[in-house]
């Protein structure tokens, strides 16, 4: 699991991410799993939490794939997540 908080200001981000309705155009399909104790090591399982201090990664939403430094899907079931690509930051997300 991914323990992650969004920050505004892209220039505290760990990466910028893009949402996509599409499956197949996401790097990376995440599940929102509301519980810190999923006891998981599932880059594809993202637990968002309010402060900075708590949480493993940040990241930065954008409205531009330009800018984005990964994009992801949200799926319904946690079994469905996971990487779909080969991507640069797999491996690197900080799992809690």
């Amino acid at each position: 699991m991914t323990l992650v908080c969004a920050v505004s200001n892209p220039n505290y981000a760990d990466f910028t991410v893009k949402v996509v309705d599409e499956p197949a155009l996401a790097d990376l399909l995440v599940y929102r799993d509301t519980s810190q104790a999923a006891a998981m090591n599932d880059e594809g399982l993202w637990c968002f939490l309010p402060s900075r201090i708590s949480a493993k990664t940040a990241v930065h939403f954008s409205d531009h794939n330009d800018f984005a430094d990964l994009r992801i899907c949200y799926v319904a079931d946690r079994h469905h997540a996971g990487w779909l690509k080969n991507h640069p930051l797999a491996g690197q997300l900080h799992p809690g």
